[in-house]
C-alpha cells in the first residue's frame, strides 16, 4: 500500500508539525520505498526479526558536567 503526499501531510500536521511540500514528498517516498522493500520479504522471515529488532526509545543520557 502506498501512501500519498496528501496523507502524509495530514498525519504530519495532526501531529502538530509544519512541514514543507519537501518534507512531505520526501516521507512519502521514504515511506514507499520502505513498503515496497518489506513486501518483497516472506512473512516467516519478518515474524522471527520483528522481536528482536524493535527496541523501546532510550532516554538521552543526562550529564553531570555543568
Amino acid at each position: 500500500m502506498s501512501m500519498s503526499s496528501e496523507l502524509v501531510r495530514t498525519l504530519l500536521e495532526r501531529a502538530g508539525l509544519k512541514p514543507t511540500p519537501e518534507q512531505v514528498d520526501t516521507t512519502a517516498d521514504i515511506y514507499n520505498a520502505l513498503a515496497d522493500r518489506l513486501a518483497q520479504f516472506p512473512n516467516a522471515e519478518l515474524e522471527n526479526i520483528e522481536p528482536h529488532s524493535i527496541q523501546p526509545t532510550r532516554e538521552p543520557e543526562k550529564s553531570d558536567r555543568s
